[in-house]
């Protein structure tokens, strides 16, 4: 069953959850929800030059509670979703991320986490998601040239994204390349090396306009 991001997802019961929802909205009226964008935290280790996550993070609010959570899932149930993309901010630096996950049931659902990869920089941390029940890891990659990227992202992080590409592959962990377009990027360099280096490697491509 290929679902959103071209790769195959070896859940069989998150496949029939999948396939129930499809078939539901065909013979529904009303329209089905299938994916949900979980925003596990706003608070990021990077200040990227084209994000606004800043602006939305206020550390004097309060985190939704697994509670919460729980009663979001229950609804999300009924409306029929059986795909969960966990961002942020840096999803990965919330200490609660894994009780997060749980809730949702990633036995059963596809389970797609965003990351800067900062945070997977070892074969241990890669697996963590696995077991944890993530199917895909969305690496985020402003540029094909290192300069580029590290100065948009405020860090030298090409080369961590670069490592954690590779500790990926070596799990068997399925991984994606998240980047954005803008007028500034769009016919740039970078982009076209970034490109070159999705098709080589053979990973998806996913922009954000």
């Amino acid at each position: 069953l290929n679902v959103k991001l071209g790769v195959v997802v070896r859940k069989p019961l998150a496949v029939w959850e999948a396939l129930c929802a499809l078939i539901a909205a065909q013979f529904s009226k009303q329209p089905v929800l299938r994916g949900v964008d979980i925003a596990v935290t706003y608070a990021c280790n990077f200040s990227c030059s084209h994000c606004n996550i800043a602006v939305m993070h206020k550390p004097q609010c309060d985190l939704l509670t697994i509670e919460e959570y729980q009663r979001i899932e229950e609804d999300c149930t009924r409306m029929g979703v059986f795909q969960y993309n966990f961002t942020g901010g840096e999803p990965l630096i919330d200490k609660r991320f894994f009780d997060i996950v749980r809730v949702f049931k990633p036995y059963k659902r596809i389970m797609i986490v965003q990351t800067n990869a900062s945070r997977l920089d070892s074969i241990e941390a890669v697996r963590a998601l696995q077991q944890g029940g993530i199917d895909i890891v969305n690496i985020s990659l402003d540029s094909g040239i290192a300069q580029e990227h590290d100065a948009n992202r405020g860090m030298d992080n090409y080369l961590e994204v670069i490592r954690a590409l590779s500790l990926c592959h070596k799990a068997g962990m399925r991984v994606v390349l998240g980047t954005f377009f803008s007028h500034l990027n769009l016919h740039s360099e970078g982009m076209r090396a970034l490109i070159d280096f999705a098709t080589r490697e053979r990973l998806v491509l996913i922009a954000n306009l």
